[in-house]
C-alpha cells in the first residue's frame, strides 16, 4: 500500500516499477501523477477525471446529448468542463 501525496507516490512508483511489484497509490488526484507503468494502481481519481470517464462510457453506448446540471461554483464548473470536453 503506497503513500498519499504526490512526491512520495511518485518516488513509491519508481521503487515498485525498479522491483517489479505492485503498489496501490492513495493520491488524490491519480491522473496529474506521470505514467507509472503496469506496477502502480491509483485508487482514487479526481472529479474530472471521473466526469471524462462517464462522459466517454456515455458515448460509446451511443448516447449523443446531455445536460449537465452542475453547481454554480468552482467544482462545478471544472466537473462540468470536463465531461463537455470529454471525447
Amino acid at each position: 500500500l503506497g503513500p498519499t501525496d504526490a512526491a512520495s507516490v511518485d518516488a513509491a512508483a519508481a521503487e515498485a516499477a525498479s522491483r517489479g511489484i505492485p503498489l496501490l497509490s492513495f493520491a488524490a488526484r491519480a491522473d496529474e501523477r506521470p505514467a507509472a507503468g503496469t506496477y502502480v494502481f491509483h485508487l482514487l481519481h479526481s472529479a474530472e477525471a471521473r466526469a471524462r470517464a462517464l462522459a466517454a462510457r456515455a458515448t460509446g453506448a451511443g448516447v449523443t446529448r446531455f445536460a449537465i446540471l452542475r453547481p454554480k461554483n468552482g467544482y462545478g464548473a471544472a466537473v462540468g468542463k470536463a465531461f463537455a470536453d470529454a471525447d
